[in-house]
C-alpha cells in the first residue's frame, strides 16, 4: 500500500525524515562532551567557551569524587558562569552539589539554557572530582 505525501510546515521550515526514519521539524542539535579532572581546589575549569551569539544547553552532568576525596566531608561542587575561561567569580550558578568518597552523581534529562557570551566553568573545595558536561550550541533565544 503507497503512502499519502504530506508536507508538514509553519510556513518557514519543512519537516523532513532522517534516514532512520525519525521526523524531525527542526534542526538537529546533537551533545557535544567536556571532561575535566577537577584536581586542584579553587580552580576555574572552562568546559565551554562562548560561541557568538548562541547559547549553550546543558543536557547531563556525570560527576565522580574519586577515593582521594575527604573522608569525613563531602566535596562541594559548582558549575557556573563566568565572564572568563579562568575566572573563579561565579556570574550565576547554574548547578551545585555535594559529593562523598566514591559517589556517582549522574544529573541526566536536562534541559538548562546558560546565558549567551559566558563561559561555562566548574570548581570544588577538594580535589580529586571527575566530571563531564554535555549539551549543545543553540542560536540565541529569548
Amino acid at each position: 500500500m503507497a503512502g499519502i505525501p504530506v508536507t508538514l510546515t509553519d510556513g518557514k521550515h519543512g519537516a523532513r525524515f532522517t534516514k532512520s526514519g525519525e521526523l524531525v521539524v527542526s534542526s538537529i542539535s546533537y551533545d557535544t562532551t567536556q571532561f575535566h579532572e577537577l584536581a586542584t581546589v579553587d580552580t576555574a575549569y572552562n568546559f565551554y567557551e562562548p560561541k557568538g551569539d548562541h547559547q549553550f544547553i546543558i543536557t547531563a552532568v556525570l560527576a565522580y569524587g574519586d577515593k582521594q576525596v575527604g573522608s569525613n566531608t563531602n566535596a562541594t561542587v559548582i558549575i557556573y558562569e563566568a565572564s572568563a575561561a579562568d575566572s573563579i567569580v561565579v556570574d550565576k550558578v547554574l548547578i551545585q552539589f555535594e559529593i562523598g568518597q566514591n559517589q556517582s552523581l549522574p544529573f541526566t534529562s536536562l534541559r538548562l539554557k546558560t546565558s549567551e557570551g559566558k563561559f561555562i566553568n566548574a570548581k570544588t573545595d577538594d580535589d580529586d572530582i571527575h566530571m563531564t558536561i554535555m549539551g549543545y550550541f543553540i542560536a540565541a533565544i529569548d
